[in-house]
């Protein structure tokens, strides 16, 4: 069972559009329902009750509502969080609303009592009034993953409610109702209620296939290449099938807003502060405004799209703060004469961050420290060692070539034919597990840039004084 975040934000953002449905009916080509507050959408209601065990006699109960109407459903709120569960591809979270109303202006009511020779009758036709107060209706959905034909579909319901308060001249009567407004309850609000979101949630489903074909397909082949590889061991899924938060896990992409940087949140620091106090290992994340980069973001629903690792070693470049990177952009190679060439490199870190903010108006830069021991201590210089070994083997080297596909083979732990191809945050992965920062784990293509944001926390450190601190966004002085 995975209970995440990012669902209770795409259940309470469409929430905005099922109130505008209450409010003001919806209609499209799928579904067209009426405004549903008032709620009057459903047939005459009657039930009736027999009731005779423990008792000296029998008790006969029937009820029937005419044009039965209920107000309140617009002040519908996320009552719990969404969880969904991968094996019975199910998806559970709570509706709430503060009042519901339940309304007939032509109420009818029959009862008799028969106990031996008594007998007794009561007849009324009247109006009827109740409320229920802190209502939540749980519902639960089912997934259907047909490539041509997804759909989401609501197949269970629960109603609860903190008070119900009957406007109803019999009291004992009263009493009696209540497991009638119950079931009409539950029945009427939580299955109209679930269709229309049912039917949301598969029109977006369509919507997020046809944008997402390519990269359904291509994680659909490169399944059946795991599968001839040996597949995954006994009882496991792939990781992608696991939950939305930890590596190699990837969130439904499409179906809520680009996640964004608040800057206004954040606190900010100086570039120039970064270069003066950093230590091998820092980590700078971009939030790029470009469409590669906005199409990065929303693939793995991360606010950012590039990430590079700092390094500030004596035996390199005369000690400076250097940007180590994988990227298709050009920027001055120290160990390249200066040269502008793009794939992996090693930058003046000044110089690169103040080129991406300029070159990309709208983009921000975040910086994390590494909080170790001691960054300079004897017991990091072999680590080090091999760090400096593995920037100038790689030093020069071209970007990955098939970046997506390389991913995506991480998503599903399938061996990649080529070896030493990196993308951006496979190489900070790669160099922080040179370091000893993070354990071997995962391969270094399982990680994107939001592993490596606070959104995250599931890096896997070789122990734990070995953490980031928090996001600083990065300002130009």
């Amino acid at each position: 069972m995975c209970d995440n975040a990012m669902w209770e934000a795409f259940i309470d953002n469409s929430l905005s559009e099922l109130r505008k449905i209450i409010a003001y009916g919806y209609a499209s080509e799928i579904i067209n329902y009426p405004v549903l507050d008032p709620f009057t959408s459903f047939p005459e209601l009657s039930q009736e009750w027999s009731i005779d065990k423990g008792l000296p006699g029998e008790i006969y109960i029937k009820v029937h509502a005419h044009s039965p109407v209920l107000t309140g459903l617009k002040s519908v709120f996320l009552s719990s969080k969404p969880t969904i569960n991968y094996q019975t591809r199910t998806l559970l979270f709570g509706l709430g609303f503060d009042k519901l109303i339940f309304f007939s202006p032509d109420f009818a009511l029959d009862s008799h009592y028969k106990f031996l020779s008594l007998k007794k009758e009561a007849n009324l036709a009247k109006n009827i009034s109740i409320t229920a107060e802190k209502v939540n209706l749980e519902l639960s959905f089912k997934f259907d993953f047909e490539k041509e034909n997804p759909s989401i579909s609501a197949y269970n319901s629960n109603c609860s409610y903190k008070r119900i308060t009957p406007d109803f001249k019999y009291d004992k009567i009263s009493v009696l109702l209540l497991p009638w407004l119950h079931g009409f309850i539950e029945k009427n609000v939580s299955n109209s209620i679930g269709k229309i979101i049912s039917a949301k949630l598969t029109e977006d489903m369509k919507t997020l296939y046809s944008e997402q074909k390519l990269f359904v397909d291509k994680i659909d082949s490169l399944y059946k290449i795991k599968v001839e590889q040996g597949g995954w061991e006994e009882g496991k899924v792939p990781r992608i099938f696991q939950g939305f938060y930890g590596i190699g896990e990837l969130p439904l992409p499409s179906f809520w807003k680009l996640p964004v940087v608040n800057v206004n949140k954040l606190p900010h620091i100086s570039v120039e502060s970064i270069v003066d106090s950093c230590c091998t290992g820092d980590i700078i994340l971009f939030s790029g405004t470009d469409q590669i980069s906005q199409n990065i973001r929303r693939v793995i629903q991360s606010p950012f799209s590039h990430c590079i690792m700092v390094i500030k070693d004596e035996h390199l470049v005369d000690g400076k703060a250097l940007a180590w990177q994988a990227t298709i952009n050009c920027h001055q190679g120290v160990l390249r004469d200066m040269k502008y060439q793009p794939g992996i490199q090693l930058n003046l870190l000044n110089d690169m961050v103040s080129e991406y903010l300029h070159k990309s108006p709208g983009s921000i830069a975040v910086y994390r420290k590494l909080s170790l021991r001691n960054c300079n201590s004897p017991n990091n210089q072999a680590s080090n060692e091999g760090l400096i070994n593995f920037v100038k083997l790689m030093d020069g080297k071209p970007f990955s070539s098939d970046m997506d596909g390389l991913y995506e083979m991480g998503l599903l732990e399938v061996k990649p034919p080529y070896k030493q191809s990196f993308f951006c945050s496979g190489l900070v992965a790669e160099s922080l597990m040179i370091l000893g920062v993070l354990d071997r784990k995962y391969q270094h293509y399982q990680y994107a840039p939001r592993d490596f944001s606070a959104l995250q926390n599931h890096l896997p450190y070789t122990n734990n004084s070995n953490v980031y601190g928090k996001e600083s966004v990065i300002i130009l002085e």
